[in-house]
């Protein structure tokens, strides 16, 4: 056994095994009260994902976009109700508290808030990207970093599933009770198209995660062995000058000191037992390419579309200097257009 498989053993995922995650109709009626529009409002996972994802960094106790998340937190624990809703209230309310009060976050920690979703069931990729982007800057060992964003790959390959089997299948209905007399008890409204549970089976073994498959992905080469790329539950030793694709979803590890080249923002380097995602990969560019990705955010914060343009391309190896100069001029002419990137990033 070569000491490359050996690395990519050690440091795989335990996922457990890859299943659709809803069992029967009755976990397929569950999750459809939790996601679908009632006809007035948005479902309850939406409405919560709607009122907490914008919240910035830093947000103080006392802004009142804090009251519109505990609203729609009240909201969803009780449309689920019973011990599964007081225990998704518990885990994110403390979630939400320690935002508020600037406490430190762990992997673990954010594990278990999609944990509580996943219970519900609650499959929703709103919530499920904002995850993903409270665990990106949080450091982890490579094996605890690709669980999960493994888990969150399955989370979303399961909503692409859904999404797909409606195609097929129509779209969950919502019929407003029109009696005077009161609706029967457990009247929702809803109704689940036939078919729609064997449809997201079918689509679910083959299907990816969607845009966070195909976007905001960086392609380099590995120019040195002993490179690991984690994805998916699956590692994979990459060889000397192999080709790869970097997704917001994937980790490289290397055993020892290694190099990997962009073709355009040049190269990169790893050290010993390093562990890399497309959340941090833009530092580890040597100067000129750094200095070619500043260049290019300046003028996009300028108004230059082409810069703008040409920044999509290589968003893992920007987005961290993209924050910076929207911090530094949030009112510059081309900064809603670097927003508008770092949402094709963070969502």
């Amino acid at each position: 056994m070569s000491q490359e498989t050996s690395a990519a053993e050690s440091a795989q995922p335990a996922l457990g095994p890859d299943v659709f995650p809803l069992a029967d109709e009755a976990a397929l009626g569950r999750w459809a009260r939790l996601v679908a529009d009632d006809g007035l409002d948005v479902g309850p996972g939406k409405r919560l994902a709607l009122a907490l994802v914008p919240v910035p960094e830093a947000t103080p106790a006392s802004d009142p976009r804090w009251l519109q998340v505990a609203s729609a937190l009240e909201a969803l624990s009780d449309a689920v109700g019973g011990a599964e809703g007081e225990a998704f209230r518990s885990r994110w309310r403390a979630h939400v508290e320690a935002r508020k009060a600037g406490g430190g976050e762990t992997i673990a920690g954010l594990q278990a808030l999609l944990s509580s979703m996943e219970a519900l069931p609650l499959f929703h990729a709103g919530l499920a990207g904002y995850v993903w982007r409270r665990a990106a800057p949080l450091p982890g060992s490579a094996s605890v970093r690709a669980e999960l964003l493994g888990r969150i790959e399955r989370h979303l390959r399961a909503c692409e599933a859904l999404l797909k089997g409606q195609f097929e299948t129509g779209p969950i209905e919502f019929t407003a009770w029109r009696s005077k007399a009161a609706p029967p008890v457990g009247y929702s409204g809803l109704k689940v198209p036939k078919g729609l549970l064997a449809a997201a089976k079918g689509h679910y073994p083959q299907i990816d995660a969607g845009t966070w498959t195909t976007e905001a992905t960086l392609t380099l080469t590995a120019i040195d062995a002993g490179v690991t790329l984690l994805r998916a539950g699956r590692a994979t030793a990459l060889g000397a000058g192999q080709r790869f694709t970097l997704g917001r979803l994937d980790v490289l590890t290397s055993e020892r000191p290694a190099k990997l080249r962009h073709d355009e923002v040049g190269d990169m380097s790893l050290g010993a037992g390093a562990v890399v995602t497309a959340w941090d990969v833009g530092p580890r560019f040597a100067g000129p390419g750094r200095e070619r990705v500043q260049a290019k955010v300046a003028a996009a914060q300028g108004g230059d579309a082409k810069a703008l343009e040409q920044l999509q391309s290589i968003l893992p190896a920007a987005h961290l200097e993209i924050r910076r100069a929207l911090a530094d001029k949030p009112q510059a002419p081309g900064s809603p257009g670097l927003r508008t990137l770092l949402e094709l990033f963070d969502q």
